[in-house]
């Protein structure tokens, strides 16, 4: 409870500064396991309770600020509410957990995550830096985590939450791990992450910095021991390679020296592992084939509410194991009507941010990551990371589309005015930043409204 306080105190004495708030809204879903929901908070997780006290106080501190963001997203935040409101009607079927139940769990894994998503929108449109400065901060993190990771790997214990992942049903008494977590809670969301991380350094000006992160990432990828989360950052590294070819002789080179590094890593006894699991993994994709199979056999009696039987597939004896997929998860809590919108709304909102701009298209990706992952484990709904970061993330994309927009979404000189107002001095920099896109009076925007920004800073004050 003490940590659920000050939570709440500490975002809401930052009610007029949202984006540090949203800074500090990654870092905690992050660095704080989401099982600490109910070890070190009740009911959310400590990083929900620092978005639920700024929103509270920005709405009275701040309200013409924060009534702008929800204006800006009040399209996605309409259908959420549908979703909501239809996934409410779960509480009136027998066997289930009750209203408070229902909608904690929707707090959780949907309304918190997506209200990061309303603010962290409204300031990168309004301030499109602050795009680049959460990358660099998700790279940071992500340092730690490979270095946490390290240790994990050398000593075979957690050596950081031990007490939170004792918590969980199938941990036990022990700090032992079989494989690196970090500060996630399994192994598996700790690789999806790293490929996250690795889809987001486009972001990065320096080609130095952005291939020797990738070249890390994949050294600790094999302690994860998740074939996944490798697949996913696969993906994602060869679309930095190809997105970084505006610099083609750095590139060459350092995409060499990475993938040497890559498979290096994957001749270590812990990458020998991952490829074994590719063809004897002790059943693990049998467990999702027979999840799979037991949905399809039995999706007619969850399409429109929740499941009407014992929920807990595995405890029942239904299958050995959970149900390995995060929206068939959320068919079998709410519906499968209420998944699949669920889905469709994060799909829509991912092709905007691709459509919107190249720096967007980065978020967007990314996002997409996210939620493949969903596909291949409980993800979002038991407390993973990747179920929050993706709604951040998309976020973040859909505020670098709004200002790539112009007028449509908030103006180009206003995204000026922000900059030449802010605590970063104006400056022009015209080196390419590998994605497509220069940066015109410190602000990230694109190729085709240069000479439109530039026009109108050269205006007269009084004409602005």
């Amino acid at each position: 409870m003490i940590w659920a306080i000050a939570a709440i105190l500490f975002g809401a004495v930052l009610a007029r500064r949202p984006a540090l708030v949203v800074f500090l809204a990654i870092g905690a879903y992050i660095l704080i396991p989401g099982v600490a929901r109910g070890v070190l908070t009740p009911f959310l997780h400590p990083g929900a309770y620092l978005v639920a006290g700024y929103a509270v106080a920005a709405a009275i501190i701040d309200r013409q600020w924060f009534s702008k963001a929800i204006q800006r997203s009040r399209g996605i935040l309409a259908v959420a509410a549908v979703i909501v409101a239809y996934a409410s009607i779960d509480a009136l079927n027998e066997g289930t957990s009750g209203l408070p139940r229902l909608l904690q769990s929707l707090a959780s894994f949907f309304l918190m995550p997506l209200t990061v998503f309303v603010i962290g929108r409204h300031v990168v449109a309004q301030t499109p830096k602050w795009a680049r400065i959460y990358a660099a901060w998700l790279l940071v993190i992500g340092v730690v985590e490979i270095v946490l990771a390290y240790f994990q790997n050398l000593t075979g214990l957690t050596i950081v939450w031990g007490f939170v992942y004792r918590s969980m049903w199938f941990w036990g008494q022990g700090d032992d791990v079989s494989r690196a977590l970090g500060t996630t809670g399994h192994g598996i969301q700790l690789s999806v992450f790293l490929a996250m991380t690795i889809c987001v350094t486009p972001m990065i000006r320096s080609t130095l910095v952005r291939f020797g992160y990738i070249g890390l990432a994949w050294i600790a990828l094999p302690w994860t021991n998740g074939r996944l989360g490798m697949l996913l950052a696969g993906l994602a590294t060869a679309y930095v390679f190809f997105y970084s070819r505006r610099t083609p002789l750095r590139t060459v080179l350092m995409s060499l020296i990475v993938l040497v590094g890559i498979g290096w890593s994957l001749q270590t006894e812990e990458g020998q592992k991952v490829i074994r699991k590719f063809s004897s993994d002790g059943g693990s994709n049998q467990k999702r084939i027979d999840a799979l199979a037991w949905g399809r056999a039995h999706w007619r009696e969850f399409l429109f509410s929740g499941y009407p039987g014992n929920r807990d597939v595995r405890g029942s004896g239904l299958l050995s194991s959970s149900l390995e997929n995060g929206y068939l998860m959320a068919g079998m809590a709410f519906g499968l009507v209420v998944a699949a919108a669920l889905f469709l709304l994060q799909v829509v909102t991912i092709a905007r941010c691709v459509v919107g701009s190249p720096r967007a298209r980065v978020w967007g990706l990314t996002s997409a990551l996210g939620v493949i992952a969903f596909f291949g484990s409980s993800s979002f709904m038991a407390d993973s990371l990747d179920g929050v970061t993706t709604w951040i993330f998309m976020g973040i994309g859909l505020g670098l589309a709004d200002a790539a927009r112009g007028p449509a979404g908030h103006s180009l000189r206003a995204h000026a005015s922000d900059e030449r107002h802010s605590s970063t001095p104006a400056r022009q920099d015209e080196s390419s930043d590998g994605i497509g896109s220069r940066n015109v009076q410190g602000v990230g925007v694109e190729e085709p409204h240069r000479e439109v920004v530039s026009s109108a800073l050269a205006r007269p004050a009084s004409l602005r």
